[in-house]
């Protein structure tokens, strides 16, 4: 399916995630979170061929929340509710963050073992990387 070209306005972060992981599905934990067919891989080759390369490739800066979402982590905060709190946002908005977060770091290489569970290697991760 191809994504109209009034969609592909700018660079995301999802976008830059896809671009840098080549546009390679197999092993995204994206499309494990998806119920239906990934579009990514063609919004990236519009956006390329609309805007280039994302300038910030390889300087993927952090929101202040995500910034804050690992100060708490590297402060002791290991579940959603511990993280939620340290942050001073709901757990509901807190998830956003952290998706986010996730694709940065398997970005930067780390691996998760449960899909549908991220967090408890994630902040093992920061705690190991970040420090």
């Amino acid at each position: 399916m191809i994504i109209p070209n009034q969609y592909v306005k700018q660079w995301t972060e999802g976008a830059i995630f896809c671009y840098k992981r080549g546009c390679t599905c197999e092993g995204c934990f994206y499309q494990e979170l998806l119920s239906e067919k990934c579009k990514m891989k063609s919004a990236v080759f519009m956006l390329v061929k609309k805007l280039g390369a994302p300038k910030e490739y390889h300087n993927v800066a952090y929101s202040n929340q995500q910034i804050k979402v690992i100060e708490a982590i590297l402060n002791g905060a290991s579940t959603k509710d511990e993280i939620s709190d340290a942050v001073g946002i709901s757990v509901r908005n807190l998830q956003s963050h952290i998706n986010k977060l996730y694709a940065f770091a398997k970005a930067e290489g780390c691996r998760f073992n449960n899909p549908r569970n991220m967090l408890p290697d994630y902040v093992e991760w920061v705690r190991k990387e970040k420090q």
